[in-house]
């Protein structure tokens, strides 16, 4: 596997087509070579990472995250045929030896370097990325020289990020982390050697967990809330402003477990736990792909949640301070789903209706009554 050493940048991965299968996960014969070749080559993980955020920052705004891949594969392809000169390529896990002629020189040791559209395009790709990295406050990454070497992200948009372990997280808006990879100590009853910690310090997120990879996950909220993986898809949900926190799985199994309780708690697919801040007594409901990662896709929906959750929601995704006028009406539990395209005024006249409220508009907020003659 000596002569997949050749990648050393992120261009470089870009350029190979079994990359971009990768990393749309079509292909798992592929995904497989790719994974066998991080294992023999440890430190070219962060290069990988790196090139999947680069994608991601490209992409994030298409809703078909794996469609969208395959016409970015088939325009490097197409793009590659309009260059007027061969030029080595450059081999990656299930890629053979390309013979080309040139006159370049081209040193045995490291592939050429690539010229003619195809390179203009990748610049173009790279330069669209790294400003989408700039304006949108995504990742810089560099190598973990420390357990407390942690990673910090804040974010007023939903974001995409590839972690270490080629886990991919969500974030939605308004949210903060930090995370960091500890080692697990020698001794230790642990399937994996390595952690990934993650602090939800505020916001909520999704988690898409790679497996195999030999590192586990956790994430803490600010109250001290432990979630575990069990290799799974699950989100994790604790704004400071609001009284409960929520886990969701949407796949597989995870353990959350409070502070002050020694027995985890186990959430299996489709089961959602609400749990008050305030007393740690929980909630059970259900869970599905829309109220676990609609959201990502601009589909949000909230299943038997108190209503300064719903408002929470509907000021972050319109940018609108929503008030409650009354605290009764913040412990009102509802169920309610709406898109991100809707006018927020639609929203609110629905609510209004099915809950017998009041919207009051004004300088920029919207103030939510109980309806005094349904009282």
């Amino acid at each position: 596997m000596d002569q997949f050493e050749s990648f050393e940048t992120v261009e470089d991965l870009l350029s190979a087509e079994s990359f971009l299968t990768y990393c749309s996960g079509t292909d798992h014969v592929v995904s497989a070579q790719w994974e066998n070749w991080m294992r023999a080559f440890p430190e070219k993980k962060l290069l990988v990472a790196q090139a999947k955020q680069l994608l991601i920052a490209t992409l994030v705004e298409m809703d078909d995250e794996t469609a969208h891949l395959d016409e970015l594969r088939n325009r490097l392809s197409a793009e590659k045929k309009l260059s007027h000169r061969p030029h080595p390529g450059r081999r990656g896990p299930g890629e053979s030896d390309q013979k080309t002629e040139s006159s370049d020189h081209v040193n045995p040791g490291r592939q050429g370097t690539s010229s003619g559209p195809n390179a203009s395009f990748i610049m173009k790709l790279a330069l669209a990325a790294s400003l989408a990295i700039l304006f949108t406050c995504i990742l810089v990454f560099k190598p973990f020289q420390s357990e407390n070497d942690y990673r910090h992200i804040s974010t007023d948009k939903v974001m995409w990020v590839y972690l270490p372990d080629s886990s991919l997280m969500i974030l939605n808006k308004g949210t903060s982390v930090r995370y960091s990879v500890q080692t697990t100590p020698t001794g230790a009853a642990a399937e994996n050697d390595q952690v990934l910690k993650i602090h939800l310090d505020q916001g909520e997120a999704f988690f898409r967990v790679k497996e195999g990879t030999g590192t586990s996950l956790m994430i803490q909220t600010a109250t001290g809330l432990v979630v575990e993986d069990i290799g799974t898809e699950f989100s994790v949900k604790s704004y400071q402003e609001l009284a409960e926190e929520a886990i969701q799985v949407q796949n597989g199994l995870v353990n959350v477990t409070r502070k002050d309780s020694e027995q985890p708690v186990r959430l299996e697919r489709n089961q959602a736990l609400r749990i008050d801040k305030e007393s740690g007594e929980h909630t059970w409901s259900k869970a599905d792909r829309l109220s676990t990662s609609g959201w990502t896709t601009g589909n949000v929906a909230l299943y038997d949640v108190r209503f300064d959750e719903v408002a929470a929601a509907l000021g972050n995704t319109f940018d609108r301070e929503i008030l409650l006028s009354d605290p009764q009406l913040a412990g009102l539990r509802v169920t309610m789903l709406f898109k991100t395209s809707q006018e927020l005024e639609d929203i609110l006249k629905t609510l209004s209706v099915i809950y017998n409220l009041n919207a009051l508009y004004e300088d920029g907020t919207v103030t939510i009554t109980f309806n005094e003659e349904s009282r």
